[in-house]
């Protein structure tokens, strides 16, 4: 997610931020040329699609942060 790119990811999750937040594909990929082929159709997306799911990846890394997270913590903890 921090990398800013989207991700293809061959798993399916209970809880998913993959789909969750729109950064990508996440699913069990039936054999390594369909995988292939979804890395490709996100490399072949349009640039306004492409930058969209990049966009979302930034954002949503930024719930993960480790300063983010801890402030949050705090915040929490103060208000327990």
């Amino acid at each position: 997610m921090a990398s800013g790119k989207p991700i293809c990811s061959n798993i399916r999750m209970a809880y998913c931020p993959i789909t969750e937040f729109n950064l990508g594909v996440a699913k069990e990929f039936n054999n390594p040329r369909d995988y292939a082929n979804t890395i490709l159709s996100i490399y072949n997306l349009p640039k306004d699609k492409y930058n969209e799911l990049c966009n979302n990846a930034i954002t949503t890394s930024l719930l993960y942060d480790y300063e983010f997270l801890t402030n949050m913590y705090i915040e929490y903890c103060i208000n327990e």
